[in-house]
């Protein structure tokens, strides 16, 4: 791969915002994907929409679930393929964020070669492991903070998105004087709304993340001296230690386990200063088994030995 073929190259991407999204329309449909299993490439931005059907996205390197009010956002020369179950129902439009001179030339070179040609066969430059025409390439979309098109969301309100996707293929098979102009409205509402609903999502799991991390922390205030605490965080959340890291993570900036020690270690410091019990004892009582480790933990926190805090509060008195 030389640098001009790889995503970060700045002449390989186009920087996006509210302000110049300017669509166009190469093509619009649905039907069968007689390719599934098989992976594939294109020049040019899809999203496909699945109104019925269960199975498989793989897209860029991920998996994905494809359920009825799944959406897929292909972007250029990345490979994808879809497994599907049983019937399934969706419809599909390419486009280009911006206009170009050359959208004529690629989508007419496309029809011409599989003009009466059945869709899967060897020579589709398509299903080629690179795409023989890098002129046609459009760039990689880079979409600034204001924006954000998911290459895969759940949406949770179906109904807007069946509707706007049957408009628009209505009006690009009808053809009718300005449907150009009628389609890029509907693409642009179809993505101002996909934007819309992935915020509505990220809102609610950033509250339920917010909802569990106090629950957490709650619990931690209050068992910071049990040896078992990350197991028994597991047994009253439901959730996994792995998941339950990642959000005190997300929370805190730190691991877990260093969010637990600052707490045992702030208890310890109160017990220095207020009560005649011997270190070892203090460090039993916080949740430590071994005195060298919480002398450790309690000198990377403080930035002092536990017996210099308490010689500090001893010379106050």
């Amino acid at each position: 791969m030389n640098e001009n073929d790889k995503i970060g190259n700045k002449d390989n991407i186009i920087e996006l915002n509210i302000e110049n999204i300017n669509p166009v329309i190469a093509k619009a449909g649905g039907g069968t994907l007689v390719w599934q299993g098989i992976m594939r490439k294109i020049y040019d931005n899809e999203i496909l929409y699945f109104s019925h059907g269960k199975g498989t996205c793989i897209n860029s390197g991920k998996e994905y679930d494809i359920v009825p009010g799944a959406l897929v956002f292909i972007k250029p020369d990345t490979p994808h393929t879809f497994i599907l179950d049983g019937d399934f129902k969706y419809m599909w439009v390419h486009f280009d964020f911006m206009p170009g001179d050359d959208q004529g030339k690629l989508w007419s070179y496309l029809g011409i070669t599989n003009k009466g040609k059945r869709y899967v066969r060897e020579d589709n430059e398509l299903f080629y492991d690179r795409l023989p025409h890098p002129e046609w390439i459009r760039k990689q979309p880079v979409f600034s903070s204001d924006l954000h098109l998911p290459d895969y969301i759940k949406l949770p309100d179906r109904e807007i998105i069946e509707i706007l996707f049957k408009q628009l293929l209505f009006v690009y098979f009808g053809k009718k004087p300005t449907y150009k102009l009628k389609c890029k409205s509907i693409l642009l509402d179809i993505i101002t709304e996909i934007m819309k609903q992935e915020s509505i999502l990220n809102n609610d799991n950033n509250k339920l993340q917010d909802s569990l991390f106090a629950k957490i922390a709650s619990y931690i205030e209050r068992n910071y001296y049990k040896r078992n605490i990350a197991d028994e965080l597991e047994k009253i959340t439901g959730l996994t230690r792995a998941y339950i890291s990642s959000i005190i993570k997300k929370n805190t900036s730190m691991p877990a386990i260093r969010f637990i020690n600052n707490y045992r270690v702030e208890k310890a410091r109160e017990m220095l200063a207020q009560s005649d019990l011997k270190i070892t004892e203090i460090a039993d009582m916080v949740g430590f088994d071994d005195i060298h480790y919480f002398s450790k933990m309690y000198k990377i926190i403080e930035g002092v030995p536990p017996q210099n805090t308490r010689k500090m509060y001893m010379d106050l008195v």
